[in-house]
């Protein structure tokens, strides 16, 4: 019988060892281990500097031994043994100086520190106390970035993961199993096996099979080469950054040749295949390039291991989806989940909080392991049936993973963007949260699979690491919703690094993942491989937002794709505008006078402007004015208030410097200096020519308001647009009505005039009703937040409101005069007037209801559509494009005459403080709309710098990728001063002068993947080559069905001509990424077994108990469940 996971590790713990000693068990540690160490940890003297290979390796193995009899977890590594060389490497990586300071940063004590594949654990002292912590590399500690070179070295050390011990200067102690790994001996299987180990180590030592010796030496080499490109990479772009700081982008690049003759530095960035750089904006590119990183692969990838979109060997065939689905539903029916008690012990809200760290737990736990060495037998895994077999823990963690995959859906995985039967990516989701749509999916899980609903909140999160790994990237702002741009980036983001290794993407947060969408392809072929991407992306985009009708099956055409990415490309271009348009910021007086002043001093900046200073030239003058009147005052003040004219002023700096004369007798007044007569008339010929600023100032506020009402109109039909699907069709189908609220003027109806009431008027929300058949709802638009749904109003509306009596007084005693008043309506005044936060228990209010235009009738449903299979396009819609017209030109939210105070800042302080308030909340509204790199209005991506007037200070922000940060610190821009945001938000943000640097940047990856229009070579491909596989690569990418190395490769047989620049091009980009996540390419041994094919793909395969068996060809094993339709090639 074979001895499973658990009893192999009873087994072992079972053995005697000494107090305080520690020992290898195959699984992960709970906490930091303290390792014992023998009595002398110093080299020993038999050594030898001398010693030959072989030697060192059999006192190596005789030392194991011993370790072994007593009971030691560690053994000394003498110096001259196979292992040394890796071993020097290791501790040279420990003694890296960044790696280093992370650690102290940490306080972690290193002589306690074990490192695994993806997290590190150790002591810390807090507080006086000794505590164990660990920190992995898909949190936010930072060790991901730290410990690259050192993970990658790890994998040869540790391949399968036990733990390595920290190593100082001059130490070679390592854990035993280390030392078995390295010579390819297995972990004993009983008491008799390792009686048996420990005596062959005693008397014959080590030795080092030359085939292991080699393929070690490989390795090792393969990883040195990656740690010297990791090492190499940020010095060289510390470098380039040197050689091209403050050059504009269009500046021609040569390359820059070394003085030492060495290779030129375009040489050594096309030898890192990024490209061929021309000019400094391609050198930006890579310098970002190659101050990318990326963390490893979690240990169980997105939880498709056994179960991907396509076969692949390793992977369930339809009966073994059968039989598993059988066991799954017996064993995981019901409520609670019988096999799990770990769900037992934990409530729904604690498994909702961190639904992958208990799902890994869960894994971990002794009864999962069990249960999925049991369904590994169940479906005859490989070696299953062999006497003494031990299934391997990853195997039985993959198991119980298909198992609650079948047990959901027994057709699982389902097609992509679905998990269980629940689209993702449906039109009703468009404009939600992802924290709203998971809660749909779990409700669905529940109500409509019938799955206990702590193990629902487990099977969605399995389930959405493959269909929509988005949905668990880490800090994702609530900004970001369903259907917006920042949707699409993200989850293209994480289709780029998840092509790397799967699940990737689940061990970064929204802003890492961000900064790989906005890096620029190197190459054509690179771009073309996003557009592939992106096909699927833009494709859901256009459903979500009626663009396109779906197709059955995913079988878009390129019409419909390009009509998509048509209105994707428009809609992007109308935000970049608005968002430039808000964040110009309102003109204020100073910042006109110092333009036109600056036009008359010409070569003078505007800082030495300001300190420029004028004085009464007439010494007369200003002999008699009266004390408290200034005789200098600021030029820019004086130009403001109006007081600059012709023949009163000269220059401060304009006056001789000779000191005033002193009076000849106590009856003379002092002799001041008298200002010379050019240099009063130059003053005087400037200020001439210098404009009444008051009209400027209204001519530029109301060109402000104008641009700023298109802004606030795109931003309307954005928020329409994002209204539940049931709504959107509401207001596309029905009769549509508008209106505004206002208060009572106070006045008697025959003197009320339109100034009375525009001055009573709610300016910051407008009321809509939409009537379609029986049904009635109001729509509540307010100048800042979402729009509200309103059924508890009443059906029609009292419009004017009522004209009561009003008691006045009259000669004759009093009269009653007509006065009107407000009705009862239960809405919010202070959200209509002040734009406070809308409150829903308040009672009625007092309010007059005035219609805004006529009615806006019913639009016709187009043909072929019914009403629940409608989808509207309600960004482009005419339906709304009538409201939002309405809205900004009959109830803008700021009037003009409150806009020129404001710009000559004489407004009330609070009233400046409200108005800032809604400046910031409708730009950070359009934020999750721009591109990482947004094109502004005219094409020019960040052409110089524009200026974003927060507050009293400005904030400059050099592209929309800087402004895309603006969606982290949402919060805090209404809340805190712009200086205290910049100094948070670091380099992102922060106050500069235009440069003429920056010019537009290489297009990135998120520009290119949605661009159907203007880059059609995928389209012209297929049209002009149907025989050469194109076709065939469009329709997959559409449906989403494979991951791009597979799409790539799969094709590789009839793509002919045109495929072999995108597998290089796909190879060379998965390689770069590889490197920057500290991964080497594992290398490959001879294949192996018979040749053929499996369901259409080509294995290699051997014969086991009467099955085939599919050989890994990573390491030359067979595994996986048996070839059903093995054929072997003939």
């Amino acid at each position: 019988m074979s001895m499973s996971l658990q009893n192999r590790q009873r087994f072992i713990t079972h053995t005697p060892i000494p107090v305080g000693l520690t020992v290898l068990t195959p699984e992960h540690p709970l906490g930091p281990v303290e390792h014992s160490w023998p009595v002398s940890r110093v080299r020993r003297a038999d050594e030898g500097q001398g010693d030959q290979r072989p030697a060192a390796d059999v006192m190596l193995g005789q030392r194991l031994g011993a370790a072994m009899e007593s009971g030691y977890s560690i053994v000394e590594v003498p110096v001259n043994s196979s292992l040394a060389p890796a071993l020097a490497i290791y501790r040279r990586l420990w003694s890296q100086p960044a790696l280093q300071d992370w650690l102290t940063s940490k306080g972690l004590e290193t002589g306690t520190l074990t490192l695994h594949k993806d997290f590190i654990q150790g002591y810390v002292v807090r507080d006086g106390v000794r505590t164990p912590v660990r920190f992995s590399t898909s949190d936010a500690s930072g060790w991901w970035q730290a410990s690259a070179p050192l993970r990658a070295l790890r994998e040869v050390l540790d391949p399968r993961d036990r733990g390595v011990t920290y190593l100082a200067d001059g130490e070679q102690w390592v854990p035993r199993h280390l030392v078995l790994q390295a010579f390819g001996i297995e972990l004993p299987m009983d008491m008799e096996e390792a009686n048996q180990l420990e005596q062959q180590l005693r008397t014959q030592g080590l030795s080092m099979p030359p085939a292991r010796a080699r393929s070690m030496a490989a390795d090792l080499a393969q990883v040195q080469l990656t740690i010297g490109e990791l090492e190499e990479r940020p010095r060289l772009a510390d470098q380039l950054e040197r050689l091209i700081t403050d050059l504009p982008d269009t500046t021609p690049w040569d390359g820059a040749q070394p003085a030492d003759g060495s290779h030129t530095l375009r040489q050594m960035i096309e030898q890192k295949g990024l490209g061929t750089p021309h000019t400094v904006g391609d050198v930006r590119n890579v310098i970002q390039w190659l101050r990318t990183t990326l963390p490893p692969a979690p240990p169980l990838g997105n939880y498709a291991g056994f179960m991907d979109w396509t076969w692949a060997p390793s992977q369930l065939s339809a009966p073994d989806k059968v039989t598993l689905a059988a066991l799954a539903n017996a064993q995981l029916g019901g409520a609670p989940a019988e096999a799990f008690d770990y769900l037992k012990d934990h409530g729904i809200e604690d498994l909702q909080a961190d639904p992958g760290g208990h799902l890994q737990r869960l894994l971990d736990s002794p009864e999962a392991l069990d249960l999925g060495e049991r369904w590994a037998r169940s479906v005859n895994w490989y070696g299953t049936g062999d006497i003494g077999t031990t299934v391997p823990k990853s195997v039985c963690q993959q198991m119980v993973i298909a198992a609650i995959k079948l047990h959901a859906d027994p057709l699982a995985p389902g097609k992509p963007g679905q998990v269980a039967g629940y689209d993702l990516y449906q039109p009703a989701n468009m404009g939600r949260t992802f924290a709203a749509i998971r809660r749909d999916l779990d409700n669905h899980l529940i109500n409509q699979k019938g799955l206990d609903s702590k193990l629902a909140v487990l099977a969605a999160h399995i389930g959405l690491a493959q269909a929509a790994p988005e949905f668990l990237v880490r800090d994702v702002p609530d900004a970001i919703h369903m259907g917006t741009p920042a949707w699409m980036e993200l989850r293209l983001g994480c289709g780029m690094v998840d092509n790397v290794a799967p699940g990737t993407s689940r061990a970064m947060d929204e802003e890492q993942i961000s900064a790989i969408t906005v890096l620029g392809p190197t190459s054509e072929a690179q771009a073309t491989l996003m557009r592939l991407l992106g096909l699927r992306i833009i494709t859901d985009w256009a459903v979500l937002n009626g663009v396109i009708p779906d197709a059955p099956g995913g079988e878009f055409s390129a019409q419909m794709i390009q009509t998509a990415s048509a209105a994707f490309q428009q809609q992007r271009e109308d935000v970049s505008c608005a968002f430039t348009q808000c964040a110009s910021g309102l003109p204020a007086r100073k910042s006109v006078a110092i333009a036109e002043l600056l036009k008359v001093f010409p070569g003078i900046t505007a800082s030495r402007l300001e300190g420029m200073t004028v004085q009464i030239a007439d010494a007369a003058e200003r002999r008699n004015m009266r004390v408290s009147e200034p005789r200098r005052r600021s030029l820019v003040e004086t130009y403001m208030t109006g007081d600059l004219t012709p023949g009163k002023w000269v220059l401060t700096s304009d006056l001789p410097q000779a000191p005033a004369l002193a009076a000849s007798s106590p009856y003379q007044p002092r002799r001041e200096v008298i200002a010379p007569a050019e240099k009063r008339n130059e003053l005087d010929a400037r200020i001439r020519r210098l404009p009444a600023l008051d009209g400027l100032l209204k001519t530029a506020v109301d060109d402000h308001r104008s641009v700023l009402k298109q802004a606030y109109a795109t931003q309307l039909k954005l928020r329409i647009a994002e209204l539940p699907l049931e709504d959107r069709k509401l207001l596309e189908l029905g009769n549509v009505e508008l209106f505004t609220l206002r208060g009572e003027t106070g006045e008697i109806q025959a003197k009320e005039t339109d100034t009375h009431r525009d001055a009573v008027k709610y300016r910051q929300g407008t009321l809509i009703r939409a009537e379609h058949g029986a049904t009635v709802s109001y729509y509540e638009v307010f100048a800042k937040g979402p729009i509200v749904k309103r059924t508890d109003l009443p059906s029609q509306l009292v419009l004017g409101g009522v004209v009561g009596k009003k008691r006045v007084p009259a000669p004759w005693g009093a009269a009653y005069v007509s006065i009107v008043r407000g009705t009862d309506l239960a809405i919010d005044v202070d959200a209509y007037a002040k734009g406070s936060e809308p409150r829903s228990t308040l009672g009625p209010s007092k309010v007059i209801v005035e219609k805004l235009g006529a009615t806006l009738t019913a639009d016709p449903r187009p043909a072929g559509f019914t009403f629940d299979g409608y989808v509207p396009d309600s960004y482009s819609s005419s339906k709304t494009a009538d409201i939002v017209a309405r809205i900004t030109q009959g109830n803008f939210y700021e009037p003009q005459e409150t806009m020129l105070a404001r710009a000559k800042g004489v407004l009330p302080l609070e009233q400046h403080r409200e108005a800032v308030a809604r400046d910031h909340g409708i730009l950070l509204g359009l934020v999750p709309f721009v591109g990482a790199y947004q094109e502004f209005a005219a094409g020019n991506i960040g052409s110089g710098l524009f200026s974003l007037a927060l507050d009293v200070g400005g904030v400059a922000l050099a592209a929309a990728g800087r402004a895309r940060s603006l969606i982290r610190a949402g919060r805090t821009l209404a809340q805190a001063p712009v200086a205290g945001v910049i100094r948070r938000m670091g380099p992102t943000l922060s106050p500069l002068a235009p440069k003429a640097a920056w010019a537009k940047p290489v297009a990135s990856f998120s520009d290119k993947a949605f661009d159907f229009v203007r880059e059609g070579v995928l389209f012209s491909s297929a049209a002009l080559n149907p025989f050469d596989g194109y076709p065939q690569l469009l329709n997959a990418a559409t449906k989403g069905l494979v991951k791009l190395p597979a799409l790539v490769a799969g094709g590789a047989t009839r793509l002919s001509k045109s495929v072999p620049h995108l597998v290089t091009a796909e190879e060379k980009m998965r390689s770069y990424l590889m490197t920057a996540a500290g991964q080497t390419a594992p290398s490959v041994p001879p294949a192996a077994g018979l040749s053929g094919t499996n369901q259409g793909v080509d294995v290699h395969a051997t014969g086991h108990n009467g099955r085939w068996y599919a050989i890994d060809p990573r390491s030359g094993q067979p595994f996986g469940t048996p070839l059903n339709e093995f054929q072997q090639a003939r």
